[in-house]
């Protein structure tokens, strides 16, 4: 019985126990359950069916053919031959003007010049393209989780700071009761420490409310509940680097390769092919045109191929394709001095945290002790309610400020290494 009883409050505290999360968590979960996600398999099982397409063209081409024709005049032998009591010659028959052709074709690429491998080289860089878009897509919803993050630890921390005043407040209700009851203070004292009280009280379910409605957000992108108990962990304030590894840089230099791999089949286009070639069948006539019989035949050869077609506008094609590496070029330079625009915006809020987190804490050991000696003048009647709750309501805002800030300072940390692409 007291086993059974042992497991029961066990199972209960295990129930009730607090949760606690954390931004990588709820990126991690956000990521693998946004819809996008499984498109990086389906843009990379694309990409091997279109490499093994493009590499049928290494494989034998066949071709099998069947016609029949009636033509109006055929080749005719032109001599006749006399005839002669000591021997006959024969003129050739005259060929039937009905023709059948069953016929098989085999054409296999010996050399191309290139021309596939560039091609299967180009799809892949189209490949890997797709994929870094899709990784920045991604990648773009840490910005999101990190807002709501960070907005749910503000809130919480505000709550935190608001239950000590009003802790602080509850316990000198009971001093200010018993000065009204021993005629030191009066009955509006007690109304007014009770309104104060009630406030607080309201900014506490205010808070709630807020962080339930941040939660009820990041909770959608995860696509998993998440208690209103949970507790958010604070990340670790990492030191910034100035490492760059953002998907864009790479995007920009898998475009450039791209279009390299572009010129490279445009000039492959220009270059001969060789080809082997073998034809098969059966047909009236075979190759002896002057047979009326159904026969057999077969032909094999090389053939070489050179399409001139192509040198209208391949100069073109290789300008148009350059012009285009260069405008990626200048589309890069942009984006890098946007990102330092927005990388020094952030140093600099950095900063600012780390300054008024220096006077953050000096003014709350002020009013600390401003506190402290009112408490004492309180006791003892010499100041009001009113006066003890604004050196209470003081030390709660400087309060609510240092742990503010100190969030703030690493959120920015969390900005300034997202920007980047690094992992904190």
């Amino acid at each position: 019985m007291k086993m059974k009883f042992l497991i029961f409050l066990l199972a209960v505290s295990a129930l009730f126990a607090q949760s606690k999360l954390t931004l990588e968590e709820c990126r991690s979960e956000v990521r693998k359950n946004f819809p996008t996600y499984q498109n990086k398999e389906y843009l990379k099982s694309s990409f091997q069916m279109k490499s093994k397409n493009l590499f049928t063209n290494y494989y034998p081409k066949l071709t099998l053919s069947a016609q029949a024709t009636y033509q109006s005049d055929v080749t005719e032998f032109p001599i006749k031959f006399p005839s002669s009591p000591l021997f006959t010659i024969e003129s050739p028959e005259s060929p039937d003007k009905d023709r059948y052709q069953f016929q098989l074709d085999v054409k296999q690429l010996i050399w191309d010049g290139g021309l596939v491998k560039s091609q299967i080289n180009t799809e892949k860089t189209i490949y890997l393209g797709d994929s870094l878009k899709v990784e920045s897509e991604l990648y773009k919803l840490n910005e999101t989780v990190n807002n709501l993050y960070f907005a749910v630890l503000l809130l919480q921390e505000k709550k935190a700071a608001l239950e000590i005043s009003l802790n602080d407040l509850s316990s000198k209700m009971k001093t200010v009761e018993s000065g009204v009851k021993n005629g030191v203070m009066l009955q509006t004292s007690s109304l007014i420490l009770k309104a104060e009280i009630l406030n607080l009280e309201q900014q506490v379910s205010e808070t709630d409310v807020l962080k339930k409605a941040n939660i009820d957000m990041l909770s959608d992108l995860m696509s998993r509940e998440i208690s209103s108990n949970t507790e958010f962990i604070i990340p670790e304030a990492v030191e910034v680097s100035k490492d760059s590894k953002r998907l864009e840089l790479e995007s920009f230099e898998n475009e450039r390769l791209k279009l390299d791999n572009t010129i490279s089949t445009v000039e492959s286009k220009l270059m001969p092919k060789l080809y082997g070639f073998a034809q098969t069948g059966y047909s009236k006539p075979g190759l002896n045109m002057f047979s009326n019989e159904f026969d057999t035949y077969g032909i094999v050869g090389l053939r070489a191929e050179y399409d001139i077609s192509g040198l209208y506008t391949n100069s073109r094609e290789k300008d148009i394709l350059t012009n285009t590496k260069h405008i990626v070029e200048k589309q890069k330079e942009a984006f890098n001095k946007t990102l330092d625009i927005q990388l020094n915006k952030t140093l600099a809020d950095i900063e600012n945290y780390k300054s008024l987190l220096e006077k953050d804490k000096e003014i709350i050991t002020i009013r600390e002790s401003i506190l402290e000696t009112a408490d004492k003048q309180l006791a003892h009647g010499t100041i009001t309610v009113n006066d003890y709750i604004g050196y209470s309501s003081a030390l709660n805002l400087s309060r609510q400020s240092l742990r503010s800030h100190e969030i703030m300072l690493v959120q920015a940390k969390v900005n300034y290494n997202n920007l980047l692409n690094n992992q904190e």
